[in-house]
């Protein structure tokens, strides 16, 4: 099987992505892109930490797909999401798109109508619907174990432990 070439827009989230891409062996990283000078040296140091060569940093992302990736990871500001997506099909590629990914069923219908008539695929990487616990209560919903459904609601709290502050500023682990 051949590796899917993947570029990465947008480095701040997008590093993350990129960190995986680079240990997924069906992948291989052709380039990166941000505007942000700052961003793409980071990930260059980040891709230098793990002795990778071949890959094109770029600042637009016409130049990322100038490279002519199989993929791309869009991870850049929410806004421009939904363009950014529909300009990677149109060029040929597939799309993983980091949330938002559109605000407006406008912005949904456009991806949706592009996808059909490019043939690519988008996915949209809301990670939270691939947790165990999610898998289990749909399995058990399709089992019909909680009968008729006629509303359900739901949230979750991401357990950031880093990020969560008492006011005398310490944080919980």
């Amino acid at each position: 099987m051949d590796k899917v070439k993947v570029g990465v827009l947008g480095l701040r989230r997008g590093l993350s992505h990129l960190r995986n891409f680079l240990n997924t062996q069906e992948a291989e990283v052709i380039g990166v892109a941000d505007r942000v000078k700052q961003w793409r040296d980071r990930a260059a140091e980040a891709v230098g930490k793990m002795d990778r060569k071949g890959i094109d940093f770029a600042s637009e992302f016409e130049e990322l797909l100038e490279m002519r990736p199989d993929a791309v990871v869009i991870a850049s500001n929410a806004r421009q999401q939904a363009a950014q997506a529909i300009q990677a099909m149109e060029a040929g590629c597939h799309v993983l798109s980091e949330v938002p990914g559109a605000f407006t069923q406008e912005e949904i219908a456009h991806i949706a109508m592009t996808c059909q008539r490019t043939g690519k695929q988008y996915m949209l990487a809301e990670n939270s619907s691939f947790m165990g616990f999610l898998r289990y209560w749909r399995k058990w919903v399709t089992e019909g174990r909680f009968g008729a459904i006629s509303l359900a609601d739901g949230e979750y709290l991401h357990y950031l432990p880093a990020t969560m502050v008492n006011a005398s500023g310490d944080t919980f682990t």
